[in-house]
C-alpha cells in the first residue's frame, strides 16, 4: 500500500480540511465527539514538529497530533477505521518518536475516547497503556440565555492591557506556573479565533474564559474567577454573556470539557444547560 508520511510544525488549509474529513469519518463509525487541536500556537516549542500525517493519494488516512504547552506532551492519533490494523498509528508514533526526541518532552499522555476503549477492550492491554485521568466533554446549543444585567460586572474581550492580569489569576486557579500561564494569555489575546472574555469588578480583572472558534463549534476553555471574588455568582453570569455573544456573531453550537471529579463545575455547566456527550481519557505507557 501506496502510503506518504510527511511530519510538520504547522497544518497547510489543505490538511486542516483534510483531517476534518478524517475525524469525520472517525466519529461517524466510532461513536465519538472529541477533537484535537489542529494548531501548534500554544506548544512550547514551534519549532517542534506537531502534525505526523497519512496520506494515501490525497485522501488523510492517518494523523498524530501533539498538543504540548509544556514538555508533557499529550497525543491524539486517528486512523480512518478502513485502514486500521496495517500499521499506520505505529509508524506515525515512531515517525514522532525520532523526530521529536531533541526538544525535550518528558512525558507523554494518549487521548481517546471512553467509548473507544469499551468497545476494544484488548486495546489497554495489547498497547500497555494505563488509564489515568478522565474528562467530561460536554455541549449546548444555540439558545441564548435570558440574563439580568449586573452593574457591578462589566463583561468584554480582553486585550493586551488585561494579559498580566489575566495571567495572574489564572496560574493560581490552575496551579501553572506564571510564565505559561502569561503565555497563553498572550497567544489567546493575539488570536482572533480564540478571544478572552474577562469581567472586570471595580476596574480589575476578576474571571476569564477563552473560546476557540477555529472548528465546528465554540470551544470553551480556560474558565477561571480570582479566589477572592469567587462564590458571587461571577463565573455563572461571564458564561452566560459570553455565549450571548457569541451566539449573535457565529451561531455556532458549544463544547467543553471538565475534569470527571470536578463536581462544582460539572454541576455549574449541567445547570447552564449543557449536556454530557463523551468522556475523554488520558492514557500512559505502563513503566
Amino acid at each position: 500500500m501506496n502510503i506518504h508520511y510527511q511530519s510538520k510544525q504547522n497544518l497547510s488549509n489543505n490538511d486542516i480540511q483534510a483531517a476534518k474529513d478524517l475525524l469525520t469519518h472517525k466519529h461517524q463509525v466510532d461513536r465519538t465527539f472529541s477533537d484535537p487541536y489542529l494548531f501548534n500556537r500554544y506548544n512550547f516549542d514551534r519549532s517542534m514538529p506537531s502534525f505526523f500525517t497519512a496520506y494515501k493519494d490525497r485522501k488523510m488516512i492517518g494523523l498524530l497530533a501533539v498538543y504540548a504547552d509544556d514538555a508533557e506532551a499529550e497525543l491524539s492519533i486517528i486512523v480512518d477505521p478502513n485502514y486500521r490494523r496495517k500499521g499506520i498509528a505505529s509508524k506515525l508514533y515512531e515517525n514522532f518518536q525520532s523526530e521529536t526526541a531533541s526538544y525535550g518532552i518528558k512525558s507523554l499522555t494518549f487521548k481517546t475516547e471512553r467509548i473507544f476503549i469499551d468497545e476494544n477492550p484488548k486495546f489497554l492491554v495489547s498497547l500497555n497503556l494505563l488509564l489515568t485521568d478522565e474528562e467530561v466533554l460536554m455541549a449546548y446549543g444555540t439558545s441564548p440565555y435570558l440574563v439580568e444585567e449586573r452593574f457591578d460586572i462589566k463583561v468584554l474581550i480582553a486585550s493586551e492591557e488585561h494579559v498580566e492580569e489575566i495571567a495572574r489569576f489564572q496560574s493560581e486557579s490552575f496551579e501553572d506556573d506564571y510564565e505559561l500561564s502569561l503565555r497563553y494569555a498572550r497567544e489567546t489575546v493575539a488570536n482572533q479565533e480564540s478571544p478572552i472574555y474577562v469581567a472586570l469588578c471595580q476596574g480589575y480583572v476578576v474571571a476569564s474564559i477563552s473560546a476557540d472558534q477555529s472548528s465546528d463549534v465554540n470551544y470553551l476553555f480556560g474558565v477561571a474567577v480570582d479566589s477572592n471574588f469567587q462564590g458571587q455568582g461571577i463565573a455563572t453570569y461571564l458564561m452566560k454573556q459570553t455565549i450571548n455573544d457569541l451566539i449573535q456573531s457565529n451561531h455556532k453550537p458549544f463544547h467543553l470539557t471538565v475534569e470527571a471529579d470536578n463536581q462544582t463545575a460539572f454541576n455549574l455547566y449541567k445547570k447552564l444547560g449543557f449536556k454530557e456527550i463523551t468522556r475523554i481519557v488520558h492514557l500512559e505507557l505502563k513503566k
